[in-house]
């Protein structure tokens, strides 16, 4: 079975060094001051935030975020960051 051919999937190119869009939970925040500390959190995270309709999200490389919190992340543990993300496809 050809999956790409029987869902006609839409399919684009993302590079990682690409810019995504995360929602950081609770738990994320403790993580990220574990492992990386404030400094970090301050000036590599942070200073990245966006608002969107009144919500703060984090402009951030998707390998950045894969590095951060993807030992964090799989079924039936809690989950560091909201499950929708944006993807910046301009880069």
């Amino acid at each position: 079975m050809n999956f790409y051919k029987e869902k006609k999937m839409n399919l684009i190119n993302f590079n990682i060094n690409n810019y995504v869009l995360i929602q950081i939970f609770p738990l994320g925040w403790e993580i990220l001051e574990k492992e990386y500390g404030s400094d970090y959190i301050k000036y590599c995270v942070k200073s990245y935030a966006v608002d969107i309709e009144g919500e703060t999200w984090y402009r951030l490389q998707l390998w950045q975020v894969m590095n951060m919190f993807g030992q964090y992340i799989g079924n039936g543990l809690d989950i560091p960051i909201g499950t929708n993300i944006k993807f910046d496809i301009n880069g």
